[in-house]
């Protein structure tokens, strides 16, 4: 068993690296094994088919991001070492491979209402699974349910358009200004448990809508 569980976490690495290298349509059951070192028919005995491959390497990936924030809601801190903390913690996911390799599958399965329905249940269960454990990382915090959740929507906007565009640049020092305002903008809001005008919900109709359009990719 401790073996087939090592085979099926090799394949799900060779398939973040096939998508980052090739792309989503060049992600094959052929490549993905060949990456892993593997038969098509080891990979098949895993995943029978190109979507369930793709949905698991999905779960990991989203589930990663939920351990890294319940990591951060156990931590606790306070002042502008947590803000920090906050936002290093999840710049290390959205400046990573596996940040890319999600992207590459929502985007690939997003006109394929086949393959596109699975996902996007996938997507809203972690997603809630991600929501909840921001409620743990802002526990200590007054701020109201729906003003969480726009602070919450803000950072992950402002690091997935950042690892985008880590894709495409080497200069990482281009990113470190742009980090230090958000831990900025984050140690203020954690201080006076108050967001910036613009960012809060105008009505309860725009904060019921919220949790519609969080994505953690």
């Amino acid at each position: 068993m401790a073996r087939s569980q090592l085979t099926r976490q090799r394949i799900i690495d060779a398939t973040v690296a096939v998508l980052v290298a090739r792309g989503f349509t060049n992600t094959t059951m052929r490549s993905v094994s060949a990456q892993a070192a593997t038969s098509v028919g080891a990979v098949q005995y895993h995943f029978p088919n190109k979507q369930a491959l793709l949905i698991e390497t999905l779960t990991e990936i989203f589930q990663e991001v939920v351990a890294r924030l319940s990591d951060l809601g156990r931590t606790g801190g306070q002042g502008p070492d947590r803000a920090e903390r906050i936002v290093r913690t999840l710049w290390e996911f959205y400046s990573s491979a596996r940040f890319l390799a999600a992207s590459e599958i929502l985007m690939g399965t997003r006109m394929d209402p086949g393959a596109d329905r699975p996902v996007m249940r996938v997507r809203d269960v972690l997603t809630r699974a991600y929501q909840a454990s921001w409620n743990l990382v802002l526990a200590d915090s007054p701020l109201a349910p729906a003003s969480r959740l726009a602070l919450l929507q803000f950072i992950i906007s402002a690091l997935r358009g950042m690892g985008a565009l880590a894709a495409q640049m080497r200069e990482s020092d281009y990113f470190e200004p742009q980090l230090v305002i958000l831990e900025g903008v984050l140690a203020r809001v954690l201080a006076t448990g108050k967001l910036p005008c613009s960012m809060a919900p105008t009505s309860p109709q725009d904060a019921g809508r919220l949790p519609r359009y969080l994505a953690v990719v």
